[in-house]
């Protein structure tokens, strides 16, 4: 059974672009998709068909950036109920809480989770599905851009500092996080794949301007049946345990925190996993090898920098875990490549 995703993300891309004057009408009929597909707020499309558009919008167009401005001119009205909902909360804390919980509605695609510790908030973003790298970078900027653009609309000249980091490396027009005032963008920060948001703890007590109890009830509850609409019983969990896996950096990310993430017990994603014929400890030895492997030979990484990215405890033990699957030791493997590369993997920052 193929996951669906909410077609309105692509209806605001469309939107945008044509606004700047591109005409989306060839990108649409090479994916087969037609306007009326997406001109409902409840309307779905195949992951495969969201990716391939989105893809091509954004090459077509020549605009890398689309997303993250799509994004930044998303407001709670392109949500329809779900912006009711956000827009009716008392709090702007619990416009997030309620955004968290019916996220899937905005983004199936990734996953969003909310803490506050002690001064300070922190919204994530995750992959909640195996998607190619590029279309999680979009969708990265995608919810980056709204949430960021809700925040201005509520808090005005009161937005605090605030800082965004990616764990993944910093894209060739960076330029493009400029708009995001007055924060500080981050990338290449390693750990599991992901982007947070985090700024001061004092604002979420701001009131919303349209709080309204009844409002929000009845939203709310619209909501909640879009919301079973769009699930799905099945998942291609060996797909999204792969995207963790390959995009994670400085760390192998265990069952235990990858069950945490999907809001799963661990024991049950090992069910799901093999269910699907996939096994998650030989999956996790087959991808880290086929990285330490690319890192030797595409990037001409040292073996000690090689280990530490991987998050081996030591290089011993990177050398003994390398050596019983390729039967030789890294530097043999490095030196056994026709054209290897010099060039280090590097972290960038850039500061709007």
């Amino acid at each position: 059974m193929p996951i669906h995703c909410p077609a309105r993300y692509v209806a605001l891309i469309v939107e945008y672009l044509e606004s700047e004057g591109f005409d989306c009408t060839e990108a649409l009929d090479r994916t087969g998709i037609s306007r009326q597909s997406f001109a409902h707020l409840d309307s779905v499309l195949p992951l495969e068909t969201l990716a391939h558009v989105s893809h091509l919008l954004a090459t077509m167009s020549g605009r890398p950036d689309v997303f993250l401005a799509t994004g930044l001119r998303c407001g709670p009205a392109q949500y329809g109920e779900l912006g009711r909902a956000m827009l009716s909360c008392a709090t702007l804390r619990d416009s997030i809480e309620i955004t968290v919980r019916y996220f899937p509605l905005i983004s199936r695609i990734t996953g969003m989770s909310f803490k506050e510790v002690k001064e300070t908030a922190e919204v994530c973003w995750q992959p909640m599905l195996g998607v190619p790298y590029d279309m999680l970078i979009a969708s990265f900027d995608f919810v980056l851009g709204a949430f960021y653009n809700r925040l201005t609309l509520i808090l005005g000249d009161k937005l605090p500092d605030f800082e965004v980091s990616f764990s993944t490396a910093q894209p060739p027009d960076v330029s493009r996080y400029r708009r995001l005032k007055p924060g500080r963008v981050y990338f290449g920060q390693g750990g599991l794949p992901a982007v947070r948001f985090k700024f001061g703890a004092d604002v979420l007590d701001t009131r919303m301007p349209l709080a309204n109890p009844i409002m929000l009830r009845q939203a709310e509850e619209r909501v909640g049946v879009y919301y079973k609409l769009l699930r799905q019983p099945q998942r291609d969990w060996p797909a999204w345990v792969d995207t963790m896996l390959r995009e994670s950096i400085a760390q192998q990310p265990t069952l235990e925190e990858l069950a945490v993430i999907a809001n799963v017990s661990a024991s049950t994603l090992n069910r799901y996993l093999a269910a699907q014929g996939c096994n998650f400890r030989r999956l996790a030895c087959e991808i880290r090898h086929e990285r330490a492997c690319r890192m030797l030979r595409e990037h001409g990484m040292r073996v000690g920098d090689v280990a530490q990215t991987l998050g081996y405890t030591s290089v011993g033990n990177f050398i003994r875990a390398f050596r019983a699957q390729a039967g030789m030791t890294p530097t043999q493997f490095a030196t056994s490549q026709e054209e290897p590369s010099s060039t280090p993997l590097n972290a960038g920052q850039t500061t709007p």
